[in-house]
């Protein structure tokens, strides 16, 4: 699974970081294992146009999937996109970990059938 990090040009917030095809297996530590805040997510589930899903994320460097507590999660429509901004930011503390899965529950392991491209900008 391949990362891509950007610097923006805007002073709000020092990183982009992309995940290009996230599904159900946590992508861990995406931040580099370093507090600071969340501003804003896109999530596009345009791959999936019959499953709602649920992005679950981790205040945590390392997380497994069904088993790891979440500090978020949002429920992403079927084949839509999604922008969820934190106006003042959401801080974190250890790093973050992310995941998507078809059904809310924390113990849930099935994924996408495609799975989802995701956007987080934050401060590091």
């Amino acid at each position: 699974m391949s990362l891509i990090s950007q610097t923006p040009l805007d002073a709000l917030a020092e990183e982009l970081i992309t995940i290009p095809s996230l599904g159900k297996t946590a992508v861990s530590n995406i931040t580099g294992s370093t507090s600071g805040k969340i501003y804003l997510l896109e999530i596009d589930n345009t791959a999936n146009p019959g499953e709602d899903l649920y992005l679950k994320i981790a205040d945590t460097n390392s997380a497994t999937t069904g088993s790891s507590a979440y500090k978020l999660k949002f429920k992403i429509a079927a084949n839509k996109k999604q922008t969820i901004v934190f106006p003042q930011g959401y801080g974190y503390y250890s790093g973050l970990s992310v995941w998507v899965t078809k059904t809310s529950p924390l113990t849930s392991t099935t994924g996408p059938t495609s799975n989802v491209t995701i956007k987080v900008l934050v401060t590091t």
